[in-house]
């Protein structure tokens, strides 16, 4: 059984989907490595202003990208297709939830630091890089299975 015309057509927008993500992660590391200044110190109010303005569009992007994963529909149907790829895609769908969690963590956490005050975390750079890790690992192996699931198929014997 092949998948239809428009499931590949969601799963190649899913798989675009990954790689902007992956591009605003890496903008996202790229912007902590900066050097911070110190609250209440010259530019202090913009540095953090601006992560909170990043991890804001990075939590609108994954809310918009876990939706149309689950709402398309794709998944479901290449499970029809390929039944063990039921599980591994599963797992991933119910990761959905703890890592939008986690960036909302974030977006909170910075928020409090762009209005001057300690972060709940004191170490919310290093935090940053843990869950922007967890996020490239989470959307490289959808990424994978996405594109396994659909070679299988792809080079399948009719």
């Amino acid at each position: 059984m092949k998948p239809s015309i428009q499931a590949v057509s969601q799963t190649d927008q899913v798989l675009a989907e990954h790689r902007e993500l992956r591009t605003l992660l890496t903008h996202l590391e790229g912007f902590t490595v900066q050097p911070r200044p110190e609250i209440g110190n010259e530019g202090f109010h913009r540095w953090a202003a601006d992560l909170s303005k990043h991890l804001v569009e990075l939590h609108d992007k994954l809310f918009r990208h876990f939706r149309f994963e689950t709402s398309s529909g794709v998944f479901d149907e290449l499970v029809k297709i390929h039944p063990r790829g039921a599980k591994p895609l599963q797992e991933l769908q119910r990761q959905h939830p703890q890592l939008l969690g986690e960036v909302r963590e974030l977006v909170h956490s910075s928020l409090s630091y762009s209005q001057g005050e300690e972060p709940a975390n004191p170490r919310l750079r290093h935090r940053l890089g843990e869950i922007l890790n967890h996020l490239r690992n989470h959307e490289d192996c959808e990424s994978e299975l996405l594109t396994r699931l659909l070679g299988r198929d792809i080079g399948a014997v009719d």
